[in-house]
């Protein structure tokens, strides 16, 4: 029940409050409750006409001798706009005069406050005012700056009008652009103790070259009192001013007035609703509906309105009816939309790294050239939506989603290398995946040290010199001793000498060996041939010990160690190179020979050693010159410059 009785008082004294307002509105002759044209400004009288007269004195006279008039530009309440070529300048300017028909001293003051309050607050977006003078009839004329352009409130009925005459990219923003200039200039204002009062579409020019000008200052008023009398005091605006359908509660007048810069907050946020909905904030067929909707405000934004959210709320703060609620100033204002526009601008290209994002996951799996070009794409715009917005969160974490699919996609296709520079270059990134990147990434290279170590262990390059030196020596010796053996060795001793010989080269190839033992057992082919060829002499030392005590005759025991070797070659034809395979076909060629014609076995085998020794250095020489026009040719294909 007491929830009810708070209401209905809240009710009745909204009611009180009306009535006050209509009486008020009689006193300036006006009928709140005829139609009423909504953007039409209610414009009180001023306080101290009398001072007119003083004022005037002030002012020069002759404006007829110094301005040429051409033609009538447009007509208000009371004044009437002139097109007129200054003659000592030669330059159009745009003079204001009041209506023939309008007399009294009242209006003459209005004019020339606002041509005071206009002249005082030079800035870029207030029309430069260039005198004050009076002219034939006595009454002021104010010179202007001359404004080729529209008004603001057909601009925002023409959308293609704008297009046409100003080429914007967006012509939302470009509105909003407009409304941060009349920010700009009703900031200037009130750092000058100026409250403008009646702020709106109608009152906004904006040049052909997208100059923007706030115009109609004839109901501001002043913060300040300068001492002057030339401006209005806001603490005597108790009557209500404005226009109707963009008024804020306290522009209804009052004994205590309220006005102040929030008074201009609020009509730059009906301006903005106007911006964003294409209807005035206030609506209703008579002035008494109108200012029921002041009274309740802020008005809703109509359904179907596509207003973004952060806009929609600086609107409802602007148009807060607790002043106290409102943005401080109309810079306040200007920081917030211009936020909105970097956030808008941040929002739209996130949606088309979003565009790029979708690209790329379809092509992940199918084409990872063309998913790489589209994330390269999606990663830029989402760097520079956060670039334009660092709170932009949506934009911060499709951009590690991206990157997580990125790395994922990479990892899969085992490159954990793009993997692990991707997740460098990402914030925020997965704690699970940067540790399976770092898994994948050593494992990587655990496999690449092995791959590294193969191919030195494979490498037939290393100790080549050493082979070829080894290959060399025993080779003489094996070519010579057959040879020297036919003259000096008698068929009784061979067995034994045979041995001897055996014995010899196994210390004198095991010694050589160990001498060269980092090289000989540095690579695979290295330890195999070292292997291969102590294990053939060793296996000849044995044999010839069976042949001796079998009392074999010394030309079959050699016959059998050619067999041998023989056998070594072959294998080591197949376990190194086939390139030995000559050496094998010696070897069993004199070896055949040697059984058939046992007197030819020194000759024998001397020949298949000098084939051994040629075979040796020939396949040496020739894996070098195959290994290298190999890297030649990677070189070329890879674009590397040759080693």
């Amino acid at each position: 029940m007491a929830m009810g009785d708070e209401g209905t008082r809240g009710e009745e004294a909204l009611d009180g409050r009306l009535r006050t307002i209509v009486a008020e509105l009689r006193t300036l002759e006006i009928d709140a409750t005829a139609e009423h044209r909504p953007s039409s400004t209610i414009d009180p009288p001023p306080r101290h006409p009398s001072m007119v007269d003083a004022l005037l004195a002030d002012l020069e006279s002759s404006v007829g001798s110094r301005f040429s008039v051409e033609r009538t530009l447009g007509e208000g309440g009371m004044g009437v706009v002139h097109l007129a070529r200054q003659v000592s300048l030669g330059r159009r300017v745009a003079i204001k005069t009041l209506r023939d028909e309008i007399q009294g001293t009242g209006p003459i003051q209005k004019v020339l406050q606002e041509a005071w309050i206009t002249g005082f607050l030079e800035h870029p977006n207030i029309v430069p005012v260039y005198d004050i003078a009076r002219g034939d009839d006595g009454r002021p004329v104010i010179v202007l700056k001359r404004i080729e352009g529209d008004p603001f409130d057909r601009l925002l009925e023409d959308p293609e009008r704008v297009r046409r005459a100003h080429r914007p990219d967006d012509v939302f923003e470009w509105s909003l652009r407009v409304v941060i200039q009349v920010c700009q200039a009703l900031a200037h204002a009130h750092r000058n103790g100026i409250v403008h009062r009646d702020v709106k579409a109608e009152n906004v020019m904006v040049g052909a070259h997208g100059e923007v000008y706030l115009l109609d200052w004839g109901i501001a008023v002043a913060t300040r009192d300068d001492g002057t009398g030339r401006f209005p005091l806001a603490r005597e605006a108790t009557s209500v001013a404005g226009t109707p359908c963009y008024m804020a509660p306290e522009m209804l007048g009052g004994e205590k007035p309220r006005l102040g810069p929030w008074t201009d907050v609020y009509l730059v946020g009906a301006m903005l609703f106007e911006v964003c909905t294409g209807q005035v904030p206030h609506q209703g067929k008579t002035l008494v509906e109108i200012i029921q909707s002041v009274l309740k405000s802020p008005p809703a934004i109509p359904r179907g309105a596509e207003v973004p959210d952060e806009l929609a709320a600086i609107i409802r703060r602007a148009m807060d009816p607790d002043p106290e609620a409102r943005f401080e100033n109309a810079e306040q204002v200007r920081l917030a939309l211009e936020g909105f526009l970097r956030h808008r601008g941040s929002r739209q290209l996130a949606e088309r790294a979003d565009e790029a994002a979708v690209a790329m996951n379809a092509a992940l799996t199918e084409d990872p050239d063309a998913a790489e070009l589209a994330f390269a794409e999606a990663r830029f715009g989402y760097r520079a939506a956060l670039e334009l917005w660092s709170e932009n969160d949506e934009a911060r974490v499709r951009l590690r989603e991206t990157t997580e699919a990125m790395v994922v996609a990479a990892l899969d296709r085992e490159d954990p290398e793009t993997a692990a520079r991707l997740a460098a270059a990402a914030e925020g990134l997965d704690p699970a995946l940067r540790l399976r990147v770092t898994a994948a990434r050593d494992a990587a290279a655990k496999k690449r040290r092995e791959l590294a170590a193969l191919a030195d262990d494979l490498d037939e390059d290393r100790g080549r010199r050493t082979r070829a030196f080894l290959a060399l020596i025993l080779c003489v010796v094996w070519v010579a001793v057959p040879l020297i053996s036919t003259h000096y060795v008698s068929e009784a001793g061979q067995a034994r000498n045979l041995f001897g010989f055996s014995f010899a080269m196994v210390v004198v190839t095991g010694g050589l060996l160990a001498w060269a033992r980092e090289s000989m057992t540095a690579t695979r082919i290295n330890r195999t041939l070292s292997l291969g060829l102590l294990g053939t002499l060793t296996t000849q030392l044995v044999l010839t010990l069976i042949a001796w005590h079998a009392d074999l005759p010394g030309a079959l025991i050699r016959s059998l160690w050619m067999v041998l070797y023989m056998v070594s070659a072959l294998w080591a034809s197949a376990a190194v190179s086939y390139a030995l395979l000559p050496a094998a076909l010696g070897y069993g060629v004199a070896a055949a020979v040697s059984a058939l014609y046992p007197h030819l076995i020194s000759l024998c085998m001397a020949g298949a050693n000098i084939v051994l020794m040629v075979n040796l250095l020939a396949a040496n020489r020739a894996l070098s010159i195959v290994r290298d026009g190999v890297e030649r040719v990677r070189q070329r294909r890879s674009g590397e410059p040759p080693g």
